[in-house]
């Protein structure tokens, strides 16, 4: 009989050293492994994006669509020292993207950078701001082709 409890013991001995083994094993797994670097996060792109959103703050239905809107950005941009940053962005190639929440987009574009304003959908107001950073040869966003 004590054979068989010392030999119980030892088995429980070595079953809670390999669970231990294990849990060391994915604590330091964890601790290896990194998410990929975003290339946006505390960028000048994403400082661009929000002296954006505070423009578009600021933005009546009076702006109008398309290019007219694009043209009264770009005339505020110049003629403010409130969006220094943006006075690089200029009008971009017109969205091909068919969908309702893009229509009568304008597109600004510097050089990675492409940002599309949007009037807001009936029934709501102000405008709505979708900003990607293009890459490759590309020349228009992944969620304008989708």
């Amino acid at each position: 009989m004590t054979y068989l409890y010392a030999g119980l013991g030892i088995a429980m001995l070595t079953a809670v050293m390999a669970m231990f083994q294990v849990a060391m094993g994915l604590t330091q797994q964890q601790i290896a492994s990194k998410p990929p670097q975003d290339s946006y996060v505390k960028s000048p792109w994403q400082s661009n994006d929000q002296q954006f959103l505070r423009l578009i703050q600021t933005m009546d239905s009076s702006w109008g669509s398309g290019s007219t809107l694009c043209g009264k950005i770009m005339q505020t941009i110049a003629v403010s020292s409130t969006y220094p940053n943006l006075s690089g962005y200029g009008p971009g190639l017109v969205s091909s993207s068919g969908h309702a929440r893009l229509a009568g987009a304008c597109a600004l574009a510097n050089a990675a950078h492409r940002v599309v304003i949007a009037p807001a959908p009936a029934g709501a107001t102000g405008y709505r701001l979708y900003s990607c950073l293009i890459q490759g040869g590309d020349v228009d966003c992944a969620f304008e082709r989708n």
